[in-house]
């Protein structure tokens, strides 16, 4: 419990000492409204939240400007799924080629939905709903950036996103263990990941344990991605 708590007392320092209250009150409607835009599983709230811790420690232990809000607008990385079919969201098994490309969409969907705002927060969030799928060797979607043509949001959100979905159930998966779960980041080191980010989770493990153990056994839907 105390390193429950002494965690996420260290982050809610940093958020307090980083950003002002009106600040604080738009993260916590951010964190209600993607809640309820992916509210048809009952595990996303704790998605969103523990991908949000995730990437505030890395954006943080990264010395990224304004590295909490980096982190709040990690909350909204999927808010593109609304427009995913729950028969393709909830599928059990291997997704077909079309399901997948429907899959794919809710990147620029998310992108779409979140640039018609304009705080520094939404615009920060855009950029991750759109870039959070890209990777580190150009393989990834919607289009195929490599490298630090992503941006720097993008690469942090990605590391934060798949290490949570590794420590969670999903609809056709169990849980990995923490060793699987560390191995399958350090392999994608350098393909999958910015090796830089990968490494910086590594070397805060501690904090990025009890954050997961925050939210234990999550059940997320749409892991094919």
């Amino acid at each position: 419990m105390t390193k429950h708590v002494s965690t996420e007392a260290r982050l809610r320092r940093r958020i307090k000492d980083l950003i002002d209250e009106k600040r604080t009150a738009e993260y916590e409607a951010i964190i209600v409204l993607a809640t309820a835009t992916e509210y048809r599983d009952k595990g996303t709230g704790d998605h969103i939240r523990s991908v949000s811790q995730y990437a505030t420690l890395l954006a943080v232990e990264a010395k990224v400007p304004k590295a909490l809000i980096v982190g709040a607008a990690a909350a909204m990385h999927d808010v593109g799924k609304v427009g995913v079919p729950n028969g393709v969201l909830f599928k059990p098994g291997k997704l077909s080629a079309s399901e997948f490309e429907l899959v794919k969409q809710h990147s620029q969907a998310g992108y779409e939905i979140l640039s018609m705002g304009h705080s520094e927060l939404l615009k920060l969030g855009a950029s991750i709903a759109l870039t959070h799928h890209e990777r580190w060797d150009g393989t990834g979607y919607p289009h195929g950036l490599a490298g630090k043509h992503i941006p720097l949001e993008g690469r942090i959100a990605s590391v934060a996103d798949v290490f949570d979905a590794l420590l969670s159930r999903r609809v056709y998966k169990p849980a990995f263990p923490l060793e699987q779960a560390l191995q399958i980041m350090a392999d994608g080191r350098g393909a999958q990941f910015d090796a830089d980010i990968v490494d910086l989770l590594l070397a805060h493990l501690d904090e990025a344990v009890a954050i997961q153990e925050q939210y234990p056994d999550v059940v997320v839907p749409l892991g094919h991605a």
